[in-house]
C-alpha cells in the first residue's frame, strides 16, 4: 500500500491507522486468506479416518477433500457494475447528432448558371474583399454580402438546420419583446434557431443555425428582435421580411473577420449568382467596381 495513502495520526497514541481505500485493504486480506485456506486445507490421514469410522460405526461417514493447490480467488471473474460517474462520462461524451448543414457561404440550393471568373483574391482589413471579376476591379463589404446572401435564401424558404446547444441558455425579455416573440416564434425558428416559451416572459435557446454555434445565442436573438422593430417602422415593410433582414444582419460574418481564399472566392461567387447582388434589401451598396477611369481620379 502506498504510504501516503496511510494516515497515522487517527490515534494520539499510534494504536490505530487509517487507509484512504479501506474497501481495498479489506478485500485484499479477505483474498489472501481465502487462498490461503483453499491452498493449505489439512485433512485427516487414511488411517485416522479408520480409526474415527471403527471406534463410533454409527457416525456418518465423511467426505474426504483433496487440497487444491491452484485455487485463487482472482481467477473467479465478478461482472463488472457500471458506476454512475461512468454513465455520466458516457452521455457528455456522446455526441449529438446534428443535421448536415451546408458551408455558411455556400447555398443550399445548386443553380444551373455559369460561374463568374474571379481571380486575384484578397482581403482589406479583414473587411473589404478585393477580387477581379469578368476583368473589372470590384470592391465588396464581406458583411453585406453574406447578410444578402442569408436573407435571399431566407426569402427562397429554404430549409436552414439548426445544430442543437449542449447547454441551452435562457434570455428574459420585456412585456412587449416577449408579445414580439410569441408572435414570430415560428418564424424566428424557421431560420434555424431552435426556441420556445421558458416561463413568464423568457424563453430559452435549444439551438442556433451552424453559423452562430459559436456565438452569444441570446444577444442575438435580442439583437434580431431590437432590429426587427427598427425595419418594421422606419423602412415600412412587412414583418416577415423585416425580420428576415434583422436575422440575416445578425447571423452574418462580421467585419473584422479573416476568411481564407477558398472563403472568399466561395462567398463572392454565391454573391453573384444572388438576384439582388449590388445593394441590400435597405438599398445599401454591396459591391463597388473600380474601373480605371475611377482609379484614375485618385491622382488627377
Amino acid at each position: 500500500v502506498d504510504p501516503a495513502k496511510i494516515d497515522v495520526n487517527i490515534h494520539p497514541t499510534k494504536h490505530e491507522v487509517k487507509f484512504e481505500d479501506g474497501r481495498y485493504v479489506y478485500t485484499l486480506l479477505q483474498s489472501v486468506v481465502k487462498k490461503t485456506l483453499g491452498a493449505h486445507f489439512v485433512v485427516p490421514t487414511a488411517s485416522q479416518l479408520s480409526n474415527a469410522i471403527n471406534s463410533n460405526p454409527t457416525a456418518p461417514r465423511l467426505h474426504v477433500t483433496q487440497p487444491d493447490g491452484r485455487f485463487n480467488p482472482f481467477e473467479t471473474p465478478k461482472p463488472r457494475v457500471t458506476t454512475s460517474w461512468e454513465k455520466l462520462d458516457d452521455l457528455l461524451n456522446t455526441p449529438i447528432p446534428t443535421t448536415r448543414q451546408p458551408d455558411i457561404f455556400t447555398s443550399q440550393e445548386e443553380q444551373p448558371v455559369q460561374s463568374a471568373d474571379i481571380g486575384g483574391i484578397f482581403q482589406v482589413d479583414n473587411t473589404f474583399i478585393v477580387a477581379k471579376i469578368e476583368g473589372e476591379l470590384s470592391l465588396i463589404n464581406q458583411h453585406r454580402a453574406h447578410a444578402q446572401i442569408l436573407f435571399e435564401r431566407y426569402e427562397a424558404k429554404q430549409t436552414i438546420a439548426s445544430q442543437q446547444l449542449l447547454f441551452p441558455r435562457t434570455v428574459e425579455l420585456s412585456l412587449a419583446d416577449m408579445n414580439l416573440y410569441l408572435e414570430m416564434q415560428s418564424d424566428i425558428n424557421a431560420m434555424g434557431f431552435d426556441t420556445s416559451e421558458f416561463g413568464k416572459n423568457v424563453i430559452i435557446i435549444n439551438g442556433l443555425p451552424s453559423e452562430l454555434s459559436k456565438e452569444d445565442g441570446a444577444s442575438i436573438v435580442v439583437q434580431i428582435l431590437d432590429d426587427f422593430k427598427t425595419n418594421y417602422q422606419e423602412l415600412k415593410i412587412n414583418k416577415k421580411e423585416a425580420l428576415k433582414q434583422a436575422a440575416a444582419k445578425n447571423a452574418a460574418i462580421k467585419a473584422g473577420k479573416s476568411l481564407e481564399i477558398k472563403e472568399m472566392e466561395t462567398l463572392v461567387h454565391d454573391l453573384l449568382h444572388c438576384k439582388q447582388h449590388t445593394h441590400t434589401a435597405n438599398g445599401l451598396p454591396i459591391i463597388v467596381k473600380l474601373t480605371k477611369s475611377s482609379l484614375e481620379r485618385f491622382f488627377q
